[in-house]
């Protein structure tokens, strides 16, 4: 498949009961070096989600305040991203997210981000969509594919929209 930089891809997701109840072995193939770089499958699917904090609904002042807050909360990801960009797709306040653009993010080391940098620019990106009250509990941000041949994530609680409905 030819990815253009225009194209927006998404990865479906499923239960692993759902998978084991209905799925049924077709065949294996590996990715190819080509797919595997472009997909990265050594990138997290899920990362940043914490009970302990919210999303805020005014952007944090600095990012060394906010990473102390994701310390303090005691939420114990560490995970990193080893892409020098990705895109965030943040939620609105009804909890819809493919309405609300996405948005470009750059590494400050130009190579990876950290779990604090990234939740850092993802609620910056989040809290001028947040109204009184979110329709999330805690915070995560989850893996939805390619966007431009990048990288992308979405914003939502410490739950997936996936484990969050069931």
């Amino acid at each position: 498949m030819q990815l253009t930089r225009k194209d927006r891809l998404g990865y479906y997701v499923a239960l692993t009961s759902t998978l084991a109840e209905h799925a049924s072995y077709v065949r294996l193939e590996p990715l190819t070096d080509d797919e595997a770089a472009i997909h990265r499958p050594d990138l997290p699917f899920a990362l940043g989600q914490c009970a302990a904090i919210s999303w805020p609904s005014k952007v944090p002042g600095r990012a060394a305040e906010f990473a102390q807050d994701w310390r303090a909360a005691a939420c114990p990801d560490a995970a990193t991203v080893a892409a020098p960009e990705v895109y965030l797709y943040p939620f609105g306040p009804d909890g819809g997210i493919w309405a609300v653009a996405g948005a470009r993010v750059q590494a400050a080391n130009g190579t990876a981000f950290t779990i604090e940098e990234l939740l850092f620019k993802a609620a910056a990106i989040q809290a001028p969509l947040l109204g009184d009250t979110a329709p999330t509990q805690g915070v995560g941000i989850y893996r939805d594919g390619l966007h431009r041949g990048l990288p992308a994530y979405y914003l939502w609680g410490f739950q997936s929209r996936l484990h969050a409905a069931e």
